[in-house]
């Protein structure tokens, strides 16, 4: 009876060693920049179209990757991230005014972003490729709608009038959740006994966010989506 007792101490001993050995916890943080697309309409008497030029944004990431490896060159994995975001849109003004006024709206977001992304990993001895699929929500989103007006015998005199301030909801067809992929590589580095990673990522939306800034006499549709790349620093424990 007792060999059965410590055959049962070994065998427990080995399942968390190995455990221990697949098992692994990357609390990573990264920082990048967004590539903004949009389209949508402003409703009035008419319907304008909302013409965008495309601009860059801001994103923020720290994430915690639940890892488990199958083998010496597969892993899979589940991640649960949080993103702050900050988009910029710029468009014409397509109302009545004086011709020699250039009149122009930018619009600026800032919202809180959750992801939970199914990650999978192929590695090269200390470097390897990452691909994630998976769901994203924003949780919270603030915006901000100026108007932007100058002369053209004056340019540098630039005339800013506050439209709108507040908060809006953003959905994807009615659902608070959308979809989402990235891709990327990494590698990893070893010092002071521990293991530290560096991952470049690319990531894009699979839909369209509505965004719906309030003006007067007007009723803003502009759906959007962004397209990210990140630098990002972690620590596997």
């Amino acid at each position: 009876m007792k060999h059965i007792y410590f055959l049962l101490f070994i065998c427990f001993i080995s399942i968390q060693t190995i455990a221990q050995k697949q098992l692994s916890f990357i609390p990573n943080i990264s920082i990048g920049s967004n590539v903004v697309s949009a389209s949508g309409i402003m409703l009035s008497s008419h319907n304008y179209n909302f013409d965008l030029k495309t601009k860059f944004g801001l994103n923020l990431k720290a994430s915690l990757l639940t890892e488990y490896s199958l083998s010496e060159r597969f892993s899979v994995g589940m991640e649960l991230s949080y993103h702050f975001q900050y988009l910029s849109f710029e468009n014409s003004y397509l109302g009545a005014h004086i011709p020699e006024v250039n009149i122009y709206h930018i619009h600026d977001i800032n919202s809180h972003i959750i992801n939970i992304p199914i990650v999978l990993k192929y590695k090269f001895k200390k470097s390897y490729i990452v691909g994630k699929y998976g769901l994203t929500s924003i949780i919270s989103s603030n915006y901000s709608l100026n108007r932007y007006s100058y002369h053209m015998n004056t340019p540098k005199d630039i005339t800013v009038v506050s439209i709108n301030n507040g908060s809006t909801q953003i959905t994807n067809n009615n659902s608070s959740f959308g979809h989402f992929f990235e891709i990327g590589f990494g590698r990893e580095f070893s010092f002071w006994n521990n293991t530290f990673i560096m991952e470049f990522t690319y990531n894009q939306d699979i839909n369209y966010w509505l965004y719906t800034p309030e003006e007067e006499n007007y009723i803003n549709e502009i759906s959007f989506l962004t397209h990210r790349f990140s630098l990002g620093f972690g620590i596997k424990l």
